[in-house]
């Protein structure tokens, strides 16, 4: 009979154990009864955005700055946040020639792609944050539900994130994929365009996020 309790006590703790890797984040503090929100600014200089746009035969690669941005906790946990994009700071970093880089990094600020003159600014807004999958010491990954912004439309966006918590900061790293011409951004689409031929540029835009926070 012992044994019989002994291994059910074990088996408990086991699955308890199992439970809490899971999902650690969310063991990480007690509720209280009174939610204790803090919202901490991001440092810019240390968060930005690496784009990836592709091509037939190729691809090109670059970087957009991070202008502002915060980051919420409720209870010491990540709840939320926003930041903005400063869509003039688009730059190209795979072209070595100097006149084809400035040439492609205007074509982007212009009307034909993100329009800068008109939107400078895009926009990135967390609406929920779910705790997803095993986390290591010191990072979690996290469903992310939010809106993205370019050009004045706003779309929402699903995404898989990394957030690090170390002694003195945070930092978030997130892949998200999205269809440019959602955005009104279709200029050599080959889905609107069937006489462009070799020229055609893929819908398909990958934004790699970097973010980081003191605490």
């Amino acid at each position: 009979m012992k044994k019989t309790t002994l291994f059910f006590v074990l088996s408990s703790f086991l699955v308890l154990m199992s439970s809490k890797n899971a999902f650690c984040n969310s063991f990480k503090t007690k509720a209280s009864v009174f939610n204790d929100t803090t919202i901490i600014n991001l440092i810019e200089n240390y968060s930005h955005i690496t784009w990836t746009g592709y091509k037939i035969g190729g691809q090109h690669t670059g970087r957009i700055e991070v202008s502002s941005g915060d980051l919420i906790f409720v209870d010491n946990v990540f709840k939320g946040g926003s930041f903005e994009i400063d869509m003039n700071s688009i730059s190209n970093s795979d072209l070595e020639d100097e006149q084809s880089k400035k040439k492609l990094e205007e074509h982007l600020k212009s009307p034909d792609f993100f329009g800068v003159e008109k939107y400078p600014k895009g926009k990135f807004v967390i609406d929920k944050t779910i705790p997803y999958g095993p986390c290591g010491e010191n990072q979690t990954k996290y469903k992310i539900v939010g809106n993205l912004t370019l050009k004045g439309i706003s779309k929402p966006i699903k995404l898989i994130a990394v957030f690090y918590e170390y002694d003195t900061s945070y930092s978030i790293t997130a892949r998200l994929d999205f269809d440019r011409s959602d955005f009104d951004i279709r200029y050599g689409s080959g889905t609107f365009f069937d006489d462009i031929g070799d020229k055609v540029i893929y819908d398909n835009v990958q934004l790699d996020f970097s973010l980081a926070a003191n605490k």
